[in-house]
């Protein structure tokens, strides 16, 4: 696809506001709770930050590769939260999110790994099956 410079519209300039924001552990990916978040998450910027508009929100995770919509599907609440992003790549830092999938065993060979989860147990066939997930930036625009 070809797209003519015509058709683009600017949202982002050099030092306009940025908000890097990290998903914690155990975070709820349902719609509603996600909608909250975010919703708070403005509320709070506008409050203490309130000559700064237009933000554009940047979250880098593992949470938007695009190998999990193969594993866990469409109507996944990962996946779901991964579309809601329009995504960027971002240059390869190895397997740094492995910790976070398989805190008491990443250490140790795929083979090994636990799975307590249907989540653990799809990214470890695809790590023997030779397999990667890979990481993503997103960008939510206000």
């Amino acid at each position: 696809t070809v797209f003519k410079k015509s058709e683009w519209d600017v949202i982002y300039r050099n030092n306009d506001p940025v908000v890097s924001f990290h998903i914690p552990r155990k975070a709820d990916f349902s719609d509603e709770a996600l909608d909250k978040t975010l919703k708070g998450g403005k509320e709070m910027l506008d409050e203490h930050f309130p000559e700064e508009k237009g933000r554009i929100m940047v979250c880098i995770s593992w949470l938007m590769s695009p190998e999990l919509i193969d594993m866990l599907g469409e109507n996944s609440k990962l996946v779901k939260f991964g579309k809601r992003f329009v995504k960027f790549p971002i240059l390869s830092q190895g397997d740094w999110f492995l910790p976070f999938i398989y805190p008491d065993t990443f250490s140790k060979p795929a083979a090994e790994w636990t799975e307590n989860t249907t989540l653990q147990r799809k990214i470890k066939e695809l790590y023997l099956s030779g397999g990667r997930l890979h990481a993503f930036g997103g960008i939510l625009i206000e």
